[in-house]
């Protein structure tokens, strides 16, 4: 079984977004009305969560099939599921996204994953094995550019 976490980088960036909501409250909450205080009090709560959730936050790739696990919720697809692993639009921080899709299930895996070049590696591999599997196989050039 090979567990797979978020890299640091993902941790500053909500740290940072912490710092810069609650600089916010505390600059405008004697200046401005109440809903855009509450508004920007239920964002430094949700923010505030967040690093909670991605700490619980994993990839698991073992014989049986891959898992995404969080706080709040946990998806798995077997091997013998696996339709489709393709590169998919990423956002800037990211910079490549892939997916692996089951059936009624996705599982998006970004290069904000810890080892994401051996994760990767290691989903191809096990999908390999399954014929009916389509495999986009331009991540590997796209994982060599990181």
């Amino acid at each position: 079984m090979y567990k797979f976490k978020f890299g640091i980088r993902v941790y500053i960036i909500n740290f940072i977004l912490i710092f810069l909501i609650f600089g916010a409250f505390e600059t405008i909450k004697s200046s401005l009305n109440v809903v855009f205080q509450v508004l920007l009090l239920v964002a430094l709560v949700l923010e505030l969560i967040s690093p909670i959730n991605l700490f619980f936050s994993c990839t698991i790739i073992d014989y049986i099939g891959i898992t995404q696990r969080s706080l709040f919720k946990k998806k798995h697809i077997s091997w013998d599921k696996v339709t489709n692993v393709v590169q998919q639009p990423a956002n800037i921080l990211s910079r490549i996204s892939l997916g692996v899709y089951g059936t009624n299930i996705k599982i998006s895996i970004t290069s904000l994953t810890k080892d994401y070049k051996e994760l990767i590696e290691l989903i191809l591999a096990k999908c390999k094995q399954n014929d009916k599997t389509q495999i986009d196989y331009s991540i590997l050039k796209s994982v060599e550019e990181i």
